[in-house]
């Protein structure tokens, strides 16, 4: 369960005084006991490294594990790297007002044919499923493009690995094929592993850590194993950062969740059949976009649980149709329903 409270006052561990919380929220979050305070500036200039550096201070004061820090304006390079970059038991995001409406809903639905997963993004960071090198999505810290995290040698990447028949194979049997393709690389790389944290559902986690010479920084990567695949996040971290990056992957192994994408994609093949002249093997790249489409319809239905059908604010991906989707909530069978008010589209997203 978690408390939000507003206008609080917390005994400073350190000052022995009272401080002034705007927003307090308390609870268990995916197993995570955690305390978050939320600081509001109404000033008319970008925040400065000195009052980041106040509200670190406090952050500290009153034992939170995260703070987040919102203006009116904007925040200096320097506010923003002694945000990023300070302690790393305390773990801090800043924002800015009038961007505050894109991160609603920091939420994604990764997919490979049928198999996905809901993954809420980690603390201060966003999912990105359009700018993408290597799996199906890239994470990193919000603010930035890929480019630049990756010049930080701070982002991930997701995968999937399809079961198909063999129920057997294990997240050991995939690190052991995944270690090999490393060691080919540098054959005096060490691994290092750690159990991941329970999850309430009993699926498998473990993380290995991967040191290789090539590589600018350590690797890291998180393995759950669900009934259909075994999906994985791909950490990069410079090893200064690597104890709240650690946080950030393990929160991620404790939320996800899978799900199954139930549509009818006839009409997406019968579009790459019309353009390339024949029907692909697998389903075309920018098939993967789609999970954007995805993602909203989950956002917009989860905001407001319509049991009936019920008009979106989202539009039709199917090329030419300017039609709304319409969604409800099927809270028996934990499905959603959704359909194009124009088109044949229409779908149930299941598993959830």
């Amino acid at each position: 369960m978690t408390i939000i409270k507003f206008d609080q006052k917390i005994s400073g561990k350190y000052s022995k005084v009272d401080r002034q919380i705007d927003i307090l929220i308390e609870g268990n979050i995916a197993g995570f006991v955690l305390k978050i305070i939320v600081d509001c500036k109404y000033f008319s200039k970008n925040i400065d490294v000195k009052e980041v550096e106040s509200f670190c201070s406090m952050v500290e004061d009153v034992d939170a594990h995260q703070g987040v820090l919102i203006t009116k304006k904007g925040f200096s390079p320097a506010a923003i790297n002694r945000a990023y970059y300070g302690n790393q038991k305390v773990e801090l995001d800043i924002i800015n007002f009038d961007e505050i409406k894109q991160f609603q809903g920091l939420v994604a639905f990764p997919y490979v044919d049928n198999y996905t997963v809901v993954l809420p993004a980690p603390f201060g960071w966003v999912i990105d499923i359009k700018d993408k090198i290597n799996g199906i999505a890239s994470l990193y810290q919000r603010g930035l493009t890929l480019k630049q995290a990756q010049k930080k040698k701070e982002w991930m990447y997701l995968e999937f690995w399809k079961l198909d028949d063999d129920r057997d194979f294990t997240i050991d049997n995939l690190i052991e094929i995944q270690n090999k393709g490393i060691q080919e690389i540098d054959a005096s790389a060490i691994f290092e592993y750690k159990d991941g944290l329970s999850r309430i559902d009993n699926y498998q986690t473990k993380i290995r850590i991967a040191y290789v010479k090539s590589y600018p920084c350590i690797e890291v990567t998180g393995f759950i194993k669900f009934e259909n695949f075994i999906f994985f996040a791909v950490l990069f971290t410079p090893v200064e950062l690597l104890e709240r990056n650690l946080r950030k992957l393990n929160y991620m192994l404790s939320v996800c969740k899978p799900a199954t994408l139930t549509f009818d994609n006839s009409l997406l093949l019968q579009q790459s059949h019309n353009n390339t002249g024949s029907i692909p093997k697998k389903i075309p790249k920018q098939a993967r976009e789609i999970s954007a489409f995805f993602s909203l319809v989950m956002d917009e239905t989860f905001e407001k649980l319509p049991i009936e059908l019920t008009p979106t604010t989202i539009r039709c991906f199917r090329k030419g149709c300017f039609g709304i989707i319409s969604s409800s909530m099927d809270l028996d069978n934990n499905e959603i329903h959704w359909k194009c008010s124009e088109c044949v589209n229409s779908g149930t997203i299941t598993g959830l």
